[in-house]
């Protein structure tokens, strides 16, 4: 029998129901309880070793596609890999001597995490095998379901939906000195419809954390909660050679940690030129709107971002020693390529700005000058106000 992968060894017991077709198989459905399997399912990936596989296995080849589906699967593998029982289905379109034009992909629930361990030795792209070791994600999908036209690398139309629970990301700095780096976030739950045209995700965490590496100097930001709602859209150019339009708003983004609560909107673009520069597609345009409530004025300086000098963010650290934040309101807009706009004429060249009401502060405006920042440690001979009101701008 002409398998459509390479089997080099295995041990255990099978039964099986095949229909031929012209003397050649066009469908199967085996029940399978093996163990010491090895086999490769194609010649561009590694071989996958199991110590143990049970379920049943389907698969029906017409002369355009071939289906493959799974049913209460579950494996070990000898780097003892546990994948939990599950039903999958994977579809492909190919013409013999013809390369794949598009497939499906449902997967009842689906780990993420165990698919990354996996994914040397699977077909899934190189492109996305990549962005699996890259990301190193954590989670489970479930009522996954996928379809795609074209190289499933670079498939010109795409639809997926899916929820993800328990999501982890890992986040990455960016490889511009003093850029602003890809987030990266822990035990998140996202509720995920996107297309070639653009997408709708709904995101929630609950204790969980963001990891925003070039953003704030302690890049891993704890949250109790965060609730926010992502659409991105998808325009392309009218030139084909050039890159396509893209936006990305972040709406009712509501948020709480030890330190406070708070809410934002945001929408990036990216500018008009090419590469990584002023005016370049990166970083970008942000217009951010936010507020916070309900916080430690200590912690204020925590949240101060990397483009603000460290001077002034260890004055803030050391002056504003203790008191309620009230409420602060806080704003972004402008080319990402020159914030914090220290050299901005108007608001039309960039805008940044955070306001703060702290009551029952206590703020020693001309606080003892801390070592850190290259200057001999002095007592300050100014009295430390207390019980004030502040406003910090």
């Amino acid at each position: 029998v002409a398998l459509p992968f390479e089997l080099s060894e295995g041990a255990g017991a099978l039964r099986g129901w095949f229909e031929l077709k012209d003397g050649e198989p066009s469908a199967a459905t085996v029940d399978v309880a093996l163990r010491a399997v090895t086999l490769r399912l194609a010649a561009n990936v590694d071989p996958l070793e199991f110590e143990q596989v049970q379920g049943r296995v389907r698969m029906q080849r017409s002369a355009d596609a071939v289906t493959l589906a799974v049913q209460r699967v579950s494996f070990q593998t000898g780097d003892n890999i546990r994948w939990p029982e599950g039903d999958m289905a994977l579809t492909w379109r190919q013409r013999a001597g013809e390369p794949p034009s598009g497939g499906e992909f449902s997967a009842q629930r689906l780990d993420i995490g165990a698919m990354a361990q996996i994914a040397s030795r699977i077909p899934l792209g190189e492109a996305l095998r990549k962005l699996l070791a890259d990301l190193r994600p954590q989670g489970v999908v479930t009522d996954l379901a996928t379809s795609w036209v074209g190289p499933l690398d670079a498939p010109t139309r795409y639809r997926a939906k899916g929820l993800l629970s328990g999501l982890a990301l890992a986040a990455r700095p960016s490889d511009e000195p003093g850029g602003v780096g890809r987030p990266g976030l822990r035990n998140a739950t996202l509720q995920l419809d996107a297309s070639e045209h653009g997408g709708d995700a709904r995101l929630t965490i609950a204790s969980g954390e963001l990891d925003l590496p070039g953003v704030f100097e302690d890049p891993v930001l704890p949250l109790d909660q965060l609730s926010a709602q992502l659409l991105w859209k998808i325009t392309p150019s009218k030139d084909a050679a050039a890159p396509r339009a893209i936006t990305v708003q972040v709406k009712n983004a509501q948020f709480s940690n030890p330190d406070a609560r708070g809410e934002l909107s945001a929408l990036w673009s990216p500018g008009v030129g090419t590469g990584v520069a002023r005016g370049g597609r990166y970083p970008g345009r942000l217009e951010l709107d936010g507020k916070l409530s309900n916080g430690h004025a200590e912690r204020t300086y925590r949240y101060l971002p990397l483009g603000i000098s460290r001077d002034t963010r260890e004055y803030v650290q050391h002056a504003l020693q203790a008191g309620k934040l009230v409420s602060a309101a806080f704003r972004v807009k402008g080319d990402l390529w020159d914030f914090p706009f220290y050299n901005a004429r108007s608001s039309k060249d960039g805008e940044f700005r955070i306001a703060a009401r702290v009551e029952e502060a206590r703020y020693a405006f001309a606080p003892g000058s801390p070592a850190s920042v290259g200057r001999a440690a002095v007592a300050s001979t100014w009295p430390t106000l207390a019980d004030v009101g502040v406003d910090v701008v």
